[in-house]
């Protein structure tokens, strides 16, 4: 039987990232001889297909990867459906499972959206507060169907009514931003609701405006970073509601007084505006966000996977050092940062600086070059904290925590583009598979957004020499295909 269809390279299972996207499959059996002699791949506009259907005929081919897409080419927002069959020792299998093909927006055209920002923001000067957007809306009737397309300049977390809408980080990828600006789409209908709503996003430096090189180098590819989003909602009674970014958002700034990849953030829990994520909460004294001039760049539905939290690993030893703070120790080098669960009293700091190896019993931070590593926060009450930093990464074995406040649990957690797993190797010599495991963890904290030299210090940049001697390797451990071939574009 024909099983995990798969259409196109996408960064999800929401909508394809091509108008002519490429099919593959996997084929199942009992039998352990199997061989695929010939398929047939189908497209309609209808999920029971009597409507404009198109088929690829029978093809005589035993590959089950990248079929050629049979169909006219998909517009703009355009659903269709496919399937596929297989003729599989001499017997043809039944249709596939029917797949519903979505397409996001192709053209630039298709925003309605514009870019916005915090008038005069600081940041075009140096490190800021990150900028916090919202709009509230209401709804009369209850949501058939919401479609959100996002994007920043800069890297966003948006949510709705105080959720988030996705557990992903470091939206959007890193690409070359002046050629291209990558978007993500989502289904948001589940936290929607009768009555008034907020979106709510934050938008912090990353990649497009913060710190980038040894060379310590600012607004690299911009000095404004900028929220763009378009809301698209269906009620129950057929009619479309668009809500999109323009000068109606407010705009202000919270508690991340700063964000760095390199340096870390600094979080004053003191400057936080409670219940902003909320519809009722009172936004009359901010700014009204300001139109800024619409990006040049193409923008395209990312291909490739976002990068997400994948484990959390919790400390094998610590260790207190002379001035009282705590080293912890995991056990294994990883790309991520710390949640930690802390309890003090207003004004109480927690500073959490991060190596990869000790020296002398302290952690050994000469390597990171300039790049601090540490995240800072302050808390503004006596209640229990669980805090872990937003917009930038650390390389690390090592991290320290020094403070004053009671610390209640500490975890790593680790990030990398979450690429699905598709190798595995294990033999009787413990040595061989211990380098096997280095490998992988290798990659891991490598593979985030573009494949980098190094997770730790001031570079973590895509060279092509890194990425050309490992890539092979790569691909035999994980599925690369929509990480690569995203990152080749730009470097082309």
């Amino acid at each position: 039987m024909i099983v995990k269809v798969q259409v196109g390279r996408s960064a999800d299972s929401l909508v394809v990232g091509q108008r002519r996207p490429v099919v593959s499959w996997q084929l199942h059996s009992s039998n352990t001889s199997v061989r695929q002699s010939a398929y047939e791949v189908q497209v309609a506009s209808d999920i029971e297909f009597t409507e404009n259907v198109a088929t690829s005929g029978v093809v005589l081919s035993s590959s089950v990867i990248q079929a050629p897409w049979p169909a006219y080419s998909l517009k703009s927002r355009e659903v269709r459906y496919l399937r596929v069959k297989a003729e599989v020792n001499g017997i043809w299998t039944n249709w596939s499972e029917v797949i519903t093909v979505e397409a996001p927006f192709f053209a630039n055209k298709d925003w309605k959206a514009v870019p916005i920002a915090l008038p005069n923001d600081p940041g075009t000067k140096g490190k800021a507060p990150a900028s916090i957007f919202r709009k509230e809306f209401n709804l009369s009737n209850t949501v058939a169907k919401s479609r959100m397309y996002i994007t920043a300049q800069g890297l966003f977390e948006v949510a709705i009514n105080g959720t988030l809408v996705t557990d992903e980080l470091f939206n959007p990828s890193w690409t070359s931003y002046k050629a291209r600006l990558a978007y993500r789409t989502y289904d948001v209908s589940s936290l929607l609701k009768i009555g008034a709503n907020a979106i709510t996003m934050v938008v912090a430096d990353g990649w497009y405006r913060g710190t980038l090189t040894w060379e310590q180098y600012r607004n690299v590819f911009g000095e404004i970073v900028a929220a763009q989003c378009q809301l698209e909602i269906t009620d129950s009674t057929g009619k479309l509601l668009q809500i999109i970014t323009d000068k109606t958002w407010k705009v202000g700034t919270g508690e991340i007084q700063s964000a760095d990849i390199y340096d870390g953030v600094t979080v004053d829990f003191n400057k936080m505006n409670k219940s902003w994520r909320k519809a009722d909460f009172d936004d009359s004294s901010w700014q009204n966000a300001e139109e800024v001039i619409s990006v040049q760049a193409l923008l395209f539905p990312m291909t490739s996977p976002p990068v997400r939290v994948t484990r959390q690993i919790v400390p094998v030893t610590e260790t207190k050092t002379i001035t009282e703070s705590i080293i912890y120790d995991f056990g294994q080098n990883v790309a991520g940062n710390l949640r930690v669960k802390v309890k003090g009293k207003v004004g109480d700091k927690v500073t959490m600086t991060h190596a990869e190896v000790l020296k002398n019993g302290k952690l050994h931070r000469a390597l990171l070059r300039t790049a601090k590593a540490e995240d800072n926060f302050i808390l503004a009450s006596e209640t229990e904290y669980e805090i872990a930093p937003s917009f930038t990464f650390h390389g690390f074995r090592y991290a320290e925590i020094d403070t004053i406040a009671e610390i209640i649990s500490v975890v790593a957690e680790v990030i990398h583009s979450d690429l699905p797993r598709i190798g595995h190797f294990e033999c009787s010599n413990p040595m061989l598979n211990k380098l096997h495991s280095n490998t992988l963890w290798s990659q891991r904290a490598n593979f985030i957004s573009v494949p980098t030299d190094c997770p730790q210090r001031d570079e973590r940049l895509g060279w092509t020499g890194d990425a050309q001697a490992f890539a092979s390797t790569a691909s035999t451990i994980f599925d690369c295909e929509g990480f690569l071939s995203s990152w080749m574009v730009d470097l082309a």
